[in-house]
């Protein structure tokens, strides 16, 4: 997946192009971006009665967790901004992902206390651009 500009964007699995999402960091545009996913699994038991079927269902934490893949360029411009220059130096800070056309809708997603976990290097043979993901720890999503 390439971080080109005219190429698609993958969000959630979701194809936009460039001029319908912006990723916002400390309210500065992260750029180069090719994928980003999110979402917030909730861990679940079932409560199981005298026979063999669940009755019920017991709800613990959720847990949210995430990516982005964005151009090796980018993730050193981010870099050179953190303290020490460490992505993971970065403070809790929200990251705000909007999205939206006529045809698909519009929203507004804001990953709550979100930290970026450290980098890991993704290239392969014939490919031009180098690009990073970043795991993200992320302490609550906001759907918008």
């Amino acid at each position: 997946m390439s971080a080109k500009l005219g190429e698609p964007v993958l969000i959630n699995g979701v194809a936009w192009t460039h001029s319908d999402y912006k990723i916002i960091y400390l309210g500065i545009p992260i750029l180069g971006v090719s994928q980003i996913n999110y979402s917030e699994p909730q861990e679940m038991t079932g409560n199981y009665g005298t026979g063999s079927k669940i009755l019920s269902v017991g709800y613990g934490t959720l847990k949210p967790q995430g990516n982005i893949t964005m151009s090796m360029t980018e993730f050193r411009r981010l870099s050179a901004g953190a303290p020490e220059g460490k992505i993971q130096n970065y403070p809790l800070s929200d990251l705000i992902v909007h999205c939206g056309n006529r045809e698909k809708g519009f929203w507004n997603d804001r990953l709550k206390e979100m930290k970026w976990k450290g980098p890991a290097s993704d290239s392969s043979v014939d490919n031009s651009q180098i690009e990073v993901t970043v795991e993200l720890f992320i302490g609550d999503i906001k759907w918008g």
